[in-house]
């Protein structure tokens, strides 16, 4: 029987506030938490007595949040922008790389074959393909130094509920408005093979 294939979990911000919550907790047993009916939360927020007796607020969530979203704003546009993010704890680095387009397997640009939409005598659509010299896109390098690293991949969002703007949109239209924005991103040749020098066949005076 065939091994069962586990899909990684996905963690969402409010499991890890929560697991955050709880270990500022463990750590500080004098703090409290407090519920929120509002968004059905525990510990949605986080005191300490102060000096005069009075609660003070150490954290909740939505100043975690407001962090955390903040952070990764910052990060989508240093990225485009050129920068590395080091992620730290062994899991690599995240930034935009130029990569050689590689013309001896040719890519479909398929949002201008559709957009053109040019048919052949088979009724079939004609494809287009990438005629640039090189492309961009956001690479994650690895370690590899995490067990099964190798399951796991980045994929920038194309749209966010909050500006329904992802960082592939506009990561694209960066480079669209400067086009020498590319020659920021670390650049990754083909690499070709090198021909190994044949020997000289000499004919032996006889």
């Amino acid at each position: 029987m065939p091994k069962q294939i586990t899909r990684p979990k996905v963690h969402y911000l409010k499991p890890v506030y929560a697991d955050y919550a709880q270990k500022l907790l463990e750590k500080h047993p004098d703090w409290w938490g407090k519920y929120c009916k509002k968004i059905k939360m525990k510990n949605c927020y986080i005191y300490a007595r102060g000096r005069d007796g009075k609660p003070v607020l150490k954290m909740s969530w939505f100043m975690w949040k407001e962090i955390v979203s903040s952070f990764f704003y910052k990060a989508k546009d240093a990225i485009i922008q050129g920068e590395t993010l080091r992620m730290g704890s062994n899991l690599g680095k995240i930034r935009a790389i130029r990569v050689e387009r590689n013309f001896s397997k040719p890519a479909v640009d398929w949002g201008t074959t559709f957009r053109e939409g040019i048919r052949g005598e088979d009724g079939k659509l004609k494809r287009v393909y990438f005629t640039a010299e090189d492309y961009c896109r956001i690479a994650w390098r690895k370690f590899g130094m995490i067990p099964n690293e190798t399951s796991y991949s980045f994929d920038p969002a194309t749209r966010n509920m909050a500006t329904n703007k992802g960082m592939k949109y506009e990561f694209s239209q960066a480079l669209m408005e400067n086009p020498l924005l590319k020659f920021r991103y670390k650049y990754y040749p083909i690499i070709r093979k090198k021909k190994e020098p044949q020997p000289c066949n000499t004919a032996t005076a006889q």
